[in-house]
């Protein structure tokens, strides 16, 4: 979780995000204090969204379901839908996409290879890429076990190599860098 919220506590520098997620905004807020001592940026929105319903918790049958009602009501000229978890992407594109011409998606792609890899029959690969996931605490792998994982299966991509540089210089500096290629994205129409 701490990658996720610091990256887009510092996205809120210049840009206002909304998070939609089970936690309160004081628990973020509480999250980032505790953990680096930062302060939840003004423009980091936080969304509280229910994952129950008639006393039964789920995040698949509720949680989306309520992110796919708040997206749909949303009035923006521009919306981008980041997540990191692939059903909720493809639902949300399958369920949004005709309804403006402005929103675009973005996921992160390290679930999509071993998703991916799965699917294709290459066992090895997506076993290997998913025990590099935490998504209990929410982690991703370290820029060099993502590289390490590519190169033993000969994954060769420039625009991989760069999500994975950009991902990394974030990490070592808490600077996003090519800011304006998430101004374009958010611009784009």
């Amino acid at each position: 979780m701490l990658s996720i919220i610091q990256f887009l506590n510092t996205l809120a520098e210049i840009v206002t995000v909304e998070l939609l997620c089970l936690d309160s905004r004081e628990d973020i807020k509480d999250y980032l204090k505790n953990n680096l001592n930062v302060d939840l940026h003004s423009n980091l929105k936080v969304i509280t969204i229910s994952n129950k319903k008639f006393g039964i918790k789920s995040n698949k049958l509720f949680f989306i379901g309520n992110v796919l009602k708040y997206l749909k009501q949303y009035k923006s000229d521009k919306l981008v839908v980041y997540t990191r978890d692939f059903k909720q992407i493809r639902l949300a594109i399958k369920n949004l996409k005709g309804k403006t011409s402005n929103i675009k998606f973005v996921f992160e792609v390290h679930q999509i290879l071993s998703q991916n890899y799965c699917r294709e029959g290459e066992y090895k690969k997506a076993k290997e890429m998913k025990e590099l996931e935490d998504f209990g605490k929410w982690e991703m792998p370290s820029p060099n076990q993502i590289r390490s994982v590519l190169s033993r299966h000969s994954v060769q991509d420039e625009a991989v190599d760069g999500w994975v540089d950009d991902y990394e210089h974030y990490l070592n500096t808490n600077e996003i860098r090519r800011v304006d290629e998430f101004i374009k994205l958010r611009d784009r129409s």
